[in-house]
């Protein structure tokens, strides 16, 4: 389970793989948010995405801030586990996904994967959700008159470019072999240097499903940031993209690894992925990818995240001041 305590770097867009184990008309709960924000509006969390095993009796359902079924899905009814449905669910105070098998004897070995984002709100997100202002985000709201550039569109936000995009890779051919239990490092470790900040964005895994003709559930990406070093995203490769099965391909060994797995995950000191294989892996071309992006580390990035190892220089902090970025930062206008 991703440890949201540990976000930090608003916005983050965190992916979950999961396999449940669904009982018969019993509801499955798959992930509970209502224990991160604990003061509504402090953070907003968002469902970006699902994906999830079409089968005629499950249904997908979310709660969100006491409302039952804001999103109610019968999972034969959308695309499956091998592809991504969009969406967009806020929350304030409480999100909740859940799996239901009704009446179909109940499901083993069930995946389901997720994107969800938290991000702590500028002035310009409680304005669109109704958020109660406080006195001093009231003087910053009327400074830029920002209810005026939201109800006419007009609101300008900088999109930052990266610096780089960097792709990594590993193969494993069919004489390799991960001994169970063990843990396999996929490229070095990246490091950032002071003045700039990386972003996980994309991870691609070789489909479990159909090897062996049986479920492979127990081999797991993992994924170390700064030092939050205990699994910051422990991803269940059977739930990831593609989801192979023996019946939706023709030929196997020609199969190519699919879209990755996106995600925004980013990281100012340094990040690393990893493969645990729960039981032997030999296969013929198994392969494992990930993206990430390099960024400038700016002011506003420093005053946004507001950490104790990001504290701004006196030159920047006088830059701020000059340029209004403070309260530009505040407002959401950078």
């Amino acid at each position: 389970m991703v440890k949201y305590s540990q976000v930090k770097y608003f916005p983050e867009e965190i992916l979950e793989a999961k396999v449940e184990t669904l009982q018969n008309n019993i509801p499955d709960l798959v992930e509970d948010l209502s224990r991160f924000a604990m003061t509504p509006g402090d953070m907003i969390m968002s469902l970006l995405e699902f994906s999830a095993k079409p089968v005629r009796t499950v249904e997908f359902y979310v709660n969100a801030d006491g409302k039952a079924r804001k999103l109610d899905i019968q999972t034969m009814g959308v695309p499956g586990i091998y592809q991504t449905n969009k969406c967009l669910i806020h929350a304030q105070s409480s999100l909740q996904l859940r799996l239901l098998d009704n009446d179909g004897g109940g499901q083993s070995n069930y995946p389901i994967r997720y994107l969800i984002q938290v991000d702590k709100p500028t002035i310009i997100d409680k304005i669109k959700l109704k958020i109660p202002l406080t006195d001093e985000e009231k003087r910053i709201s009327n400074k830029y008159k920002l209810p005026n550039l939201i109800s006419t569109n007009t609101v300008l936000v900088h999109k930052k470019e990266p610096l780089e995009t960097i792709i990594v890779s590993k193969r494993w051919d069919s004489t390799d072999t991960i001994s169970a239990g063990s843990t396999t490092q996929i490229g070095d470790t990246i490091v950032m240097p002071s003045n700039r900040y990386g972003v996980l964005e994309e991870i691609g895994v070789e489909g479990f499903d159909w090897r062996g003709g049986a479920a492979v559930t127990d081999n797991y990406i993992r994924v170390q940031r700064d030092t939050d070093r205990n699994n910051y995203l422990d991803l269940n490769c059977y739930a990831m993209s593609p989801f192979i099965d023996e019946t939706d391909i023709l030929n196997t060994a020609n199969t190519a690894i699919n879209t990755g797995n996106r995600m925004k995950v980013p990281f100012v000191d340094k990040l690393y992925v990893e493969l645990y294989n729960g039981s032997d892996i030999n296969y013929d071309s198994f392969r494992v990818w990930y993206k990430y992006s390099v960024y400038m580390l700016g002011i506003s990035d420093k005053i946004k995240w507001n950490l104790p190892s990001l504290t701004l220089t006196k030159e920047e902090q006088d830059v701020a001041t000059e340029m209004d970025i403070w309260d530009k930062v505040e407002a959401g206008l950078i």
